[in-house]
């Protein structure tokens, strides 16, 4: 028996292409679909397939409680829909909204599946998870969807342990990106910014970067310093900015 559970959770660590998520797959986990908005892993065993799915949605002004609303009207016109249980739970270590929910397969609903979907809010955006397979089969499956849950990851920026505002002085001086040699970022000591070739005016709010450009809107960034790495996150953006400092004379 430990030997099985052992084999299931031999894992491969999965990092998304637009560095919005990483997840660890169970041995036999594959990529079946990605697009924009996600990635899809199944696993064929014995002719029983089970997936899982992970949508980044950018949350509107509906927020994370529209978004969950959008998906329990999806999962109600589902023949044979069912609910099993649903409230809070976890997603990689988040408190997380929760619905495991019964539908059928066939139109008959002599075949069923079991769903079980977890949500979270983060950076500005939604991130989902959709696990799925046949009703039977499901137990089964358990502990490889229990490694899918608890291994996911995304961009967090750094939590304020106090009240206290951070100084803007620690982004002061000019940064690289990491893609684009070219493209610089630099942060002067009197709020003023340089973001590329656009000027204007910066603000430190917690974990939030305020970026006020001449003639455009305030941008919202999250950000974290980790390592002499800069990273920006963004709802609006397809995937995290990512800076390196530059030294005095570069």
């Amino acid at each position: 028996m430990h030997s099985l559970l052992l084999a299931l959770l031999v894992t491969l660590p999965f990092q998304d292409p637009q560095q919005r998520f990483v997840v660890d797959l169970p041995d036999g986990w594959g990529v079946a679909a990605s697009d924009a908005g996600g990635v899809t892993f199944s696993k064929n065993r014995q002719g029983v397939l089970a997936v899982c799915s992970v949508r980044v949605v950018p949350l509107g002004q509906t927020g994370l409680e529209g978004y969950v609303q959008t998906l329990a009207q999806s999962a109600q016109s589902q023949p044979g829909y069912k609910v099993i249980a649903q409230g809070s739970d976890k997603l990689g270590g988040t408190r997380a909204w929760r619905r495991r929910f019964v539908a059928n397969i066939d139109q008959t609903g002599k075949m069923q599946k079991i769903v079980d979907e977890r949500v979270i809010a983060a950076n500005g955006v939604a991130y989902m998870m959709h696990l799925e397979t046949v009703a039977q089969a499901f137990e089964s499956f358990v502990p490889e969807f229990a490694q899918l849950i608890n291994s996911f990851n995304y961009p967090r920026p750094e939590e304020q342990v106090s009240p206290v505002a951070i100084p803007n002085y620690v982004l002061v001086g000019s940064w690289r990106s990491e893609t684009d040699a070219a493209m610089r970022l630099t942060f002067y000591a009197d709020n003023r910014v340089l973001f590329g070739s656009f000027s204007g005016v910066y603000r430190l709010d917690g974990n939030q970067l305020l970026i006020k450009l001449t003639n455009r809107d305030t941008q919202v960034y999250f950000w974290q310093l980790v390592g002499g790495q800069l990273t920006l996150v963004s709802p609006q953006l397809p995937a995290p900015l990512r800076y390196r400092r530059v030294a005095v004379g570069d």
